[in-house]
């Protein structure tokens, strides 16, 4: 089964009344459409999750080492800071991967390939 346009025109209507009719065969037309706005949802997808989970464990980082910076805090603190940094850290690592699983899988489908 395929799909296809047609086009058709009339020739020389008032003596015979012959048409000429095409049809032109577009059915791989339509898979690359297909595959290029699955692809386009997928990279919406990371795009969002760039955009918005990864914002929130870089938000926390950016917040503890401000806190951090505080001469004040006595070595408990800091202790405890320096682990908040690194559970944030590994949040983030786990989105980072999870994006670059997405991406190659992308590839996978259309032939481009990410460097990890």
């Amino acid at each position: 089964m395929i799909q296809v346009e047609i086009f058709s025109s009339v020739m020389d209507a008032e003596k015979s009344g012959v048409r000429l009719v095409l049809a032109h065969d577009i059915t791989d037309k339509l898979k690359r459409i297909d595959a290029i706005e699955k692809q386009n949802k997928k990279l919406k997808e990371i795009a969002w999750l760039e955009s918005h989970v990864v914002r929130a464990p870089l938000a926390r980082i950016i917040g503890l080492v401000n806190m951090l910076d505080n001469e004040l805090l006595n070595e408990d603190e800091r202790s405890t800071l320096l682990h908040y940094i690194k559970e944030s850290t590994q949040e983030m690592d786990e989105i980072v991967r999870e994006v670059v699983q997405k991406a190659e899988a992308l590839s996978l489908n259309n032939g481009y390939t990410y460097e990890t």
